[in-house]
């Protein structure tokens, strides 16, 4: 299956379709939460997100059906004293967990990273070690395993959390 990746627009059908996918158990489980998005809270988020310098959205359709909404890609932008780093978040739609869109997502950001249409050093990802079906997806496209890790309270788990650091740098050899 083909994918398309859009950059979020400034209209209700993306806006719905971000909320839903960010309503998902999952999402809402691996993100921390413990309940989806409150409606107005989201539409205020979404519209500052539009405008935002350091973030890009990506909502992922399917190429069969273009209205239809699979998952998201963020990429935020971090500005470090010697670099920048591209910080990458996704999410797939429940029903397609464990079916190969994620990695394709993940697959995406490597590619526009690789070819310099992502304005940053390196692309890092920070990782729950539990999820460890995210960060296959990561590994599987070239990401490494820092060994930096860092502790998130996550009400979702009722407990601390440990995450894991990986990244992928453009001149390493993958």
């Amino acid at each position: 299956m083909l994918f398309l990746f859009e950059r979020i627009k400034n209209n209700e059908e993306d806006l719905a379709s971000l909320f839903k996918l960010k309503s998902e158990p999952n999402d809402i489980y691996w993100s921390g939460y413990t309940s989806h998005p409150n409606i107005l809270d989201f539409e205020n988020w979404y519209q500052e997100q539009l405008v935002r310098s350091d973030r890009k959205i990506w909502l992922v359709k399917s190429s069969e059906n273009p209205f239809e909404v699979m998952g998201y890609l963020y990429l935020t932008f971090v500005k470090e004293p010697d670099k920048i780093i591209g910080l990458v978040s996704h999410g797939v739609e429940k029903k397609l967990a464990g079916r190969g869109l994620g990695t394709a997502i993940v697959n995406f950001v490597v590619n526009i990273f690789i070819n310099g249409f992502i304005p940053a050093n390196e692309i890092h990802s920070w990782v729950t070690q539990e999820n460890i079906a995210s960060a296959r997806t990561f590994t599987k496209n070239g990401f490494i395993k820092s060994g930096l890790s860092k502790e998130e309270f996550y009400k979702s788990m009722n407990k601390s959390v440990k995450l894991e650091n990986y990244f992928f740098e453009r001149n390493s050899q993958h």
